[in-house]
Order: C-alpha cells, then structure tokens, then sequence
C-alpha cells in the first residue's frame, strides 16, 4: 500500500496509519448494526473529531502530502464524508425525543 498511499511511510507510521483506519472502519461497522442514532453519538462524535483532526493534518503538511497518487483523492473524500455522514447523525441525534 505505501506505493499508493499520499505521503511518504515508514512501516512504524504504516502501522500507526492502518490501525486508526482499522479502528475508524470498525466504529462504523458497529455504529451500522447497532442501528441506534441515540447510543450511537459518543461514537460518531469521536469519528466527527478523527475527520476534522486528519483535515487539519493534510492540511497542515501539504507539502509533503503527493496529491498525485491514487489514494490522495479518495483519503479526503473519505475524510469530508465522514464528516457529512457523522454530523448529520448527531444532528438527527440532537432533534431526537428523550426516551
């Protein structure tokens, strides 16, 4: 992968990479079968914070992000709609009744 990925790894940074996307992918995966806007919103939250955090990373290290390679564009789309996705379900979450 670090043939595709954005910017320049070393295999501890790969890990370290690889782990937070693992654990992005996983918080998403339960957040879909737990189907629960309500119990759901520390969760999305904290995937709100992860996207807002690694915009200001690119960001802030543009020169060394190659916005040439294939996973470039597809690292901050994932990124923005991760953001359209989670915002909208703490929003759903904020006009929710108290049960």
């Amino acid at each position: 992968m670090s043939a595709f990925w954005p910017w320049a790894v070393t295999p501890l940074a790969a890990r370290a990479v690889s782990s937070w996307l693992t654990a992005f992918g996983v918080a998403c995966l339960t957040l879909t079968l737990e189907n629960d806007i309500k119990q759901g919103a520390g969760t999305c939250l904290s995937l709100f914070a992860f996207c807002v955090i690694e915009l200001i990373v690119v960001a802030r290290y543009a020169s060394a992000f190659d916005f040439g390679k294939p996973l470039a564009v597809a690292y901050i789309l994932f990124l923005f709609l991760g953001m359209l996705v989670t915002s909208g379900n703490l929003l759903a979450n904020r006009s929710l009744p108290d049960q």
